[in-house]
């Protein structure tokens, strides 16, 4: 979601993030007290249940899973395309090498994507010539 409004702690003001949001934050300004109540949920309640919760998840956060990967290529002369799938967390790279030495030029780097079990994927083609 997009912000809406959103609470200044130390000055206890609250800023619309969009025109809709400009009724509320007058609403919500007319009454301190609204203000005062968040502040203590943010500063207290709120991090208790992220503690809590980031505790459930810890496993799945802090688990390490290597790509599996697959080269394409259809004939000779066509693009080469490694495919990583099923990785976790996201910071994978891809790099080419030729002759032992990291090959960045003609290289095209996919989006980094979800999968539907959260881990990644990610594409990168080596544009190479038919004598390469």
């Amino acid at each position: 979601g997009e912000d809406f409004v959103s609470l200044d702690k130390n000055t206890l003001t609250w800023t619309a993030a969009n025109p809709q949001a400009v009724i509320t934050k007058h609403k919500w300004e007319a009454n301190r007290a609204i203000a005062e109540q968040y502040k203590v949920y943010l500063e207290n309640e709120c991090i208790e249940w992220l503690k809590k919760y980031v505790g459930y998840g810890k496993d799945t956060l802090e688990r390490k899973v290597s790509p599996q990967v697959s080269l394409l290529q259809k004939d000779p002369s066509s693009p080469v395309t490694c495919h990583a799938t099923g990785f976790y967390p996201s910071g994978v790279t891809i790099t080419w090498q030729k002759n032992g030495q990291d090959h960045d030029e003609d290289v095209d780097l996919g989006e980094l994507l979800p999968n539907e079990d959260g881990s990644f994927q990610r594409m990168s083609t080596l544009n190479v010539g038919p004598d390469e």
